[in-house]
């Protein structure tokens, strides 16, 4: 056997190689002891440590490291593919606990150096303006998809990054448009949203039109208001929208301030209320395929029982000629069960929605009806509508629950062609 040359100079080929590491493309602490194995994967490797990187919570020496990474070899910028800020802090003094919130601004990261960037998530970041956020995604000339959770204005105690920290950002202006983006959500926060809404109708209307899918959630209150013309703008080639809707308050006179006290929204005269405004705007995507719309019921007396404006409102677009959507496929609505009382459904809505959607002449691919339902009890003290949170309470009104809703749209139960899906929501 001495003689046998047969597992002499053998290699594993580079493709099964690749193959091993992109197994392990998950798997951080593996990836970089191969790394430090072989100059072989290192290539490899870094595609994927590179590829999606999360900055989360006290993460100050991950940024730096980042930092010098990326003005070390500029080559490692173009492998990051997604991006995902959240809730960043720092600890600046030992007498703090939780640190204090970094402020995100255009030169907190090599932004300009993102060239293959295609996602970009903001959560619980911090913000001086919302000027900052469009100087960023600028920088950005493939971004897909830009998501805002829960911004808020700059805090007194916000961090702003030091020099040291801070990168050289190339001179940006105002970018002139934003080409390839696609997908845009905006969701909940205390920031100043509806001067980006403003921004976008009044320098990015063609950029507007490239997006397909777009998601306004702003819960309970009526902060979506501001980005109905955005929606009406972007309305060409959308394919998916997600909006919350919620009831006026009973003490509305006409004019409603948004999280960001300094912009004042006033509704149109010729709208009665919220939901027919929104959905006259929604009316022209016509490219719909899907809709998600989140109805938020007034939730501060116990008279709220009967919301049916919302629906009155929906039947009302869906019944238009020629018809708003004729490329819908998917209707999902999120409503309210207050008591064992279907708050914002009456049989006669429930029947109305039925004869719009299922006149196949209107909708002729409409195929899918999901009902997602929060369940509400009154509390005297303090007065309003929470969930049913208890797991004992859920589990035992659940099944009444679902087949009572289940009845409430019991015109879609008997048509062959459309699926209908009812879900308790947690």
């Amino acid at each position: 056997m001495a003689g046998d040359n047969r597992y002499r100079d053998q290699t594993v080929p580079i493709e099964t190689i690749h193959d091993i590491l992109d197994l392990l493309a998950n798997d951080k602490t593996t990836l970089c002891s191969c790394a430090t194995a072989s100059q072989a994967f290192l290539p490899r490797v870094r595609e994927h440590l590179y590829c999606n990187i999360v900055l989360d919570g006290h993460a100050l020496e991950k940024l730096t490291s980042l930092n010098d990474a990326l003005d070390s070899n500029p080559a490692l910028a173009s492998l990051v593919k997604t991006l995902s800020l959240s809730r960043l802090a720092v600890i600046t003094s030992h007498h703090e606990t939780r640190g204090r919130p970094v402020v995100l601004v255009p030169d907190l990261l090599p932004f300009y150096r993102l060239t293959f960037l295609r996602s970009l998530v903001l959560e619980e970041m911090h913000l001086h303006r919302p000027d900052d956020l469009v100087r960023i995604a600028g920088q950005l000339p493939q971004l897909e998809r830009l998501v805002c959770d829960k911004l808020v204005v700059r805090s007194v105690d916000a961090f702003q990054p030091p020099d040291e920290l801070s990168v050289t950002a190339r001179p940006q202006g105002m970018p002139s448009s934003f080409p390839t983006l696609k997908e845009f959500v905006v969701r909940h926060g205390t920031w100043d949203h509806a001067m980006l809404a403003e921004a976008l109708l009044r320098d990015y209307q063609q950029s507007l039109q490239s997006l397909e899918n777009i998601e306004i959630s702003f819960g309970g209150t009526a902060d979506a208001l501001p980005w109905a013309p955005v929606l009406r703008a972007a309305g060409a080639r959308l394919h998916t929208v997600v909006i919350s809707m919620a009831d006026q308050s009973p003490t509305h006179e006409g004019v409603h301030t948004t999280s960001a006290s300094s912009h004042l929204f006033s509704l149109p005269p010729e709208f009665p209320n919220y939901h027919v405004y929104m959905l006259d705007n929604l009316a022209y995507c016509r490219s719909l395929r899907s809709i998600l719309l989140k109805h938020h019921p007034h939730y501060t007396s116990i008279f709220s029982l009967q919301s049916l404006g919302f629906l009155e409102a929906l039947c009302a677009v869906l019944e238009r000629r020629p018809p708003p959507f004729p490329a819908l496929e998917h209707l999902e609505l999120w409503s309210i069960d207050r008591d064992g009382c279907t708050v914002s459904v009456s049989p006669e809505l429930s029947a109305r929605l039925a004869r719009s959607l299922l006149d196949r002449d209107a909708y002729p691919v409409f195929g899918r009806l999901t009902v997602r339902v929060l369940s509400q009890f009154w509390v005297y003290d303090p007065d309003l509508w929470p969930r049913a949170d208890t797991s004992q309470r859920v589990n035992a009104l659940k099944d009444g629950l679902v087949r009572r809703w289940r009845e409430a749209f019991a015109a879609f139960e008997q048509a062959h062609e459309v699926k209908l899906e009812v879900f308790l929501r947690g």
